[in-house]
Formats: structure tokens, sequence, C-alpha cells
């Protein structure tokens, strides 16, 4: 399936063809605006996390697969929210792929589904004493929420 042709928002794209991971994409002036949405958030008694797209392997080198902690870390440096995931959890082989190296099928978005359910358990399992109580965070929230759950 090396012949395979996307197109997507993201253009188009031949299986196979591999990229660089590099440095991060994100730049200091989308790393400010981020941060400044976080600072909003916060304000709010909310975390926000980063986490990852699902992606298509034979998208990127063996190399910049192997980068992928760094990759993350420099997004971590960047930002003033925790990173919970790594790329790489989210790089699925063609058969999980669309239309699109970024374009799961429904598939590829129940593993990534699970990949991130874990992620995020992961961040509250170790973060569990730094939450608001709930009485604080029900005021932050349109919905009502019940007694006991």
């Amino acid at each position: 399936m090396s012949d395979k042709k996307y197109i997507g928002y993201v253009g188009s794209y031949t299986h196979g063809k591999a990229s660089a991971l590099g440095k991060s994409y994100l730049n200091t002036t989308n790393a400010q605006r981020l941060n400044a949405v976080n600072e909003v958030f916060v304000n709010k008694g909310t975390t926000l996390l980063l986490s990852f797209a699902p992606c298509d392997i034979k998208q990127f080198t063996e190399s910049s697969i192997k980068n992928a902690d760094l990759f993350s870390q420099n997004c971590a440096n960047l930002l003033d929210f925790p990173v919970i995931s790594n790329p790489a959890t989210y790089f699925l082989e063609e058969q999980y792929m669309f239309n699109s190296a970024w374009h799961p099928t429904y598939y590829g978005a129940n593993i990534r589904t699970v990949e991130l359910s874990i992620d995020i358990l992961r961040y509250f399992d170790l973060h569990k004493d730094s939450f608001l109580p709930i009485e604080t965070r029900k005021q932050y929230n349109a919905t009502e929420y019940p007694e006991e759950f």
C-alpha cells in the first residue's frame, strides 16, 4: 500500500514518505498564546493538559520516532501546563488511518481514545492531591453535579 495517496487538510502525501519529527513545531509565539489560554483556565480553577494527535507512523523517519521523547520535552519546556503524552504513543499503523496521515479510522480512534484515557488517568493519579474541592469546581461549571457519584 505504499502508493496509497491521501488528500486532507494537511496536504497530500504518499504512505511511506517519511519526514523528520525534528524540533518542536510549537514556536515561541504559539506557546505564548497557549500559555495565555492556560492562564484563563487556571483562573477558573481548571487544568489544561497537552496530548498529541494520532498519526500514521509511516509519516516519520525511524530516528524521529526515537526522538519523540525529545519532541515532547521541547513542548513541555515552552508551556506552562503539563504535557501528558509522548507523540509516539499515538503513531498508528496504516490500517488504522483513513484519508490522511492525521485522520484515524473508527478503530484507530478507539485506540487513540484508550491511550489518551491512560495518559489522563496517569496524570490524575500523580496529581490527585492538587485538585480543587468539588464545591469550588461547581461554581465554574454550568452543569449540575449529582449529590452522590
